[in-house]
């Protein structure tokens, strides 16, 4: 609201309504487009910003008289915006952000580097011109104090999508349209807190129940629709379009299997999806181009019982990395149509997972051993996997790296924080397994154990874990976001839910503290009337000068109503 009295609400089919009266009377406007809007900002009395869907941005300096239509470049849904001085932002959907350095007349793209899930950006606040909040996802928060250069990931305990934030000097809060906590920060972002009334609890939910053999890691995502997973158990191929909600079997079985260690749908075209399958035919490497009807073997080489050999580029997603026992890596740049011998070095014994870092392809980092037999090893390559460095060993008795993940927001290989170079033990389990980085937010990291029936979840980046049952023997973890992750278990697909609970009180209370009765005051002076009150945001001020006298109005507040 540009004042106390002047405001201005957006919708539907560009519909944009006008109050002068603090909210008692609305007053339609003309948009002048028939998009869906979704935010408005005014930065003075006649100077406004409108967003909303498919890239629409409309501004107006007459009072909203009339609307003009802004070229930003923007084509996704845009969800919010906001100014500090000559600088704007608009940020939307599928990490969409734009940005204007002088008042709106040229506007750049920001690349927010949300990956492949492209989690949508949901609010924005400017509290300088180079001091930017998002945030969105699943819950992300973050903080760049350079414009957007640079970002920091501010951490909390919200799973759950950020809808909104807002800033009174260093106090902060913000919201979720998934549940109805508020979180608070009284030190501009650095220590967020919930309310000492709410309360959160997590579990997981089986959603994809299976009776089979479940190996590797076989969750993978459609990189046009974030809401549709898919997950390869025994031979069958399963797909949720609702986050992992409800899942349906689709396409044919994969010939010759029984189990698949690796499954990844192409991010180009939901229709190409390779696998790593195995149990009647010797270990292959399939592929299909009609979304499962049909199947064809293009590399056939053992690999381990328990690893996960294929891994994607994801920066390059026609490039894929094969890693079989006591072999060389092997590399195609088709997706899986073709494949090379790759490595210059000599074979790993049998690689359990393979991981193309994020914005740095040239890295690649190898997780070898063999279940039971020696140590596990972590290897790390910096000439896209041709040649490589034995970076540590594990302890006796840790025969395997059965888990890897990798942060793009960060320089952050679970738990490594110089892309791989050096691994510390942040986290001593027995048997742990799955691991996975929130791909919205490298605060949040999940583990989970192949016995001992629980997982363990860190939302300060890996230096302390809370953890919560799961059941049975976990071999992967994904998460989308800090809001939806998948686990797949021995028995199936599970997936966590983030409960909260919140007591409130809704008694309203009003409390005069000025004046209290038997004052005197002279015609023509100036008082003060003063209250508290509980849950009254709106009130009416009337008087009389005893008690069977009429009341005599004095005042209501803006936007109170009879």
């Amino acid at each position: 609201m540009p004042s106390d009295l002047v405001g201005y609400v957006v919708g539907a089919a560009g519909q944009i309504l006008k109050t002068t009266d603090g909210g008692g009377s609305w007053t339609p406007q003309t948009s002048g487009t028939a998009a869906q809007l979704n935010a408005v900002r005014f930065t003075s009395d006649n100077t406004g910003w409108a967003v909303g869907n498919a890239g629409t941005v409309l501004k107006t300096t007459n009072g909203g008289a009339s609307w003009t239509p802004v070229a930003t470049g923007a084509v996704n849904d845009l969800n919010a915006i906001d100014i500090s001085g000559s600088t704007l932002w608009a940020v939307g959907d599928r990490g969409a952000a734009v940005r204007s350095l002088d008042g709106g007349t040229n506007w750049s793209p920001v690349n927010l580097r949300l990956g492949e899930t492209h989690a949508d950006v949901k609010t924005v606040w400017l509290e300088s011109p180079s001091t930017v909040f998002l945030g969105g996802g699943g819950g992300f928060i973050r903080r760049s104090t350079d414009g957007g250069t640079t970002w920091g990931f501010l951490q909390h305990s919200m799973q759950a999508q950020i809808s909104d934030l807002f800033f009174l000097g260093s106090n902060g809060w913000v919201c979720s349209n998934k549940n109805r906590v508020v979180m608070f920060t009284t030190d501009d972002g650095g220590f967020w807190r919930i309310p000492s009334a709410a309360t959160i609890s997590r579990s997981w939910d089986p959603r994809l129940p299976f009776a089979g053999s479940v190996r590797g890691n076989t969750i993978s995502i459609n990189g046009s629709y974030a809401s549709t997973i898919y997950a390869a158990l025994g031979n069958t191929l399963n797909r949720s379009r609702n986050d992992g909600e409800d899942w349906l079997s689709f396409g044919n079985p994969i010939p010759g299997t029984t189990k698949v260690n690796a499954f990844i749908v192409s991010p180009k075209d939901s229709n190409v999806m390779v696998a790593a399958a195995s149990g009647i035919d010797p270990d292959h490497i399939v592929r299909t181009e009609d979304g499962g009807l049909t199947w064809t073997t293009y590399l056939t080489l053992p690999f381990g019982e328990y690893g996960v050999p294929v891994a994607m580029d994801p920066d390059h997603p026609d490039t894929l990395l094969f890693g079989g026992d006591s072999a060389v890596l092997y590399r195609s740049t088709d997706f899986g149509k073709t494949w090379n011998a790759w490595m210059a070095d000599t074979a790993f014994r049998s690689p359990c997972n393979i991981v193309v870092v994020p914005d740095s392809s040239n890295i690649v980092l190898v997780g070898d051993g063999v279940t039971g037999s020696g140590q596990g090893q972590y290897f790390r390559s910096t000439d896209y996997g041709q040649t490589f460095t034995l970076q540590a060993t594990r302890p006796v008795g840790a025969s395997e790296i059965p888990g890897m993940a990798c942060a793009r927001l960060r320089n952050s290989t679970c738990l490594s924080t110089d892309y791989g170079v050096t691994w510390p033990s942040d986290l001593n389990l027995n048997s742990s397994w799955g691991v996975d980085i929130a791909r919205d937010d490298p605060n949040c990291v999940i583990v989970g154990l192949y016995s001992g029936g629980n997982t363990y979840l860190s939302l300060d980046g890996g230096t302390t874990f809370i953890f919560f049952p799961l059941s049975g023997s976990n071999y992967a973890l994904y998460a989308r976001d800090r809001g939806m992750m998948l686990a797949e278990q021995s028995g199936g697909i599970y997936k966590l839910r983030v409960s909260y609970c919140i007591t409130t009180d809704n008694t309203q209370q009003l409390i005069l503290s000025a004046p209290v009765g038997g004052e005197v005051w002279p015609a023509g002076s100036v008082q003060h009337v003063t209250w508290d009150s509980q849950n009254m945001g709106l009130v009416r001020i009337e008087y009389r000068t005893g008690p069977s006298d009429p009341w005599q109005f004095v005042a209501n507040m803006a936007g109170y109503r009879n």
